[in-house]
């Protein structure tokens, strides 16, 4: 693997494992954590934690995952090294699909449905409104980012010379081929 596209490749590495950890975070404590509060303070501390994740560091690094997959995949490519290519292009499309459009069609709408409830709301009702479906679209989140980042690291995996590795990389390749179908 030529280092522009190892070093692209472990950025996509490093970034899908923070979104990675960012939403299992949120899955396993985060959410549970709110919901054990009283739901006033659930849908508050939500609207502030809302607020500040949209900031131009998160924001980055969420974008710019596939956008490494992808450039790391072409290079791959064109360099004959097949495996790790198609791993990253797959990789930059688990990602699109499973975190940024899940992003925008789930978790985003329902933040903003959360912001905008009157403040004369039920607070109970305005939490069980948006806890499930939010829950819900933040495991995708979680598995399609999980995803990423084991497919960027099989595609590290596959620049090795040594045989095994190109197999166990060549294995999950046609796994994810066939899947596709």
């Amino acid at each position: 693997m030529r280092p522009l596209t190892a070093v692209l490749t472990g950025l996509t590495v490093l970034s899908a494992g923070a979104m990675a950890g960012t939403f299992f975070a949120f899955a396993v404590g985060v959410m549970p954590g709110l919901s054990a509060s009283n739901p006033a303070t659930a849908v508050s501390a939500m609207r502030h934690i809302n607020a500040r994740i949209e900031n131009p560091f998160f924001l980055a690094v969420f974008m710019l995952v596939p956008v490494f997959a992808a450039a790391a995949g072409f290079l791959a490519l064109r360099s004959g090294q097949r495996t790790a290519g198609l791993l990253l292009l797959v990789a930059a499309a688990v990602y699109v699909v499973g975190t940024i459009v899940t992003t925008g069609a789930v978790n985003v709408p329902l933040n903003q449905s959360l912001a905008a409830a009157s403040p004369h709301a039920d607070p109970a009702t305005v939490w069980a409104d948006f806890i499930g479906r939010w829950n819900a679209g933040n495991v995708v989140r979680t598995l399609a980012s999980s995803a990423t980042l084991v497919l960027a690291a099989a595609a590290l995996a596959a620049r090795s010379a040594a045989p095994k590795a190109s197999a166990a990389a060549e294995l999950v390749t046609n796994a994810v081929t066939a899947a596709a179908r």
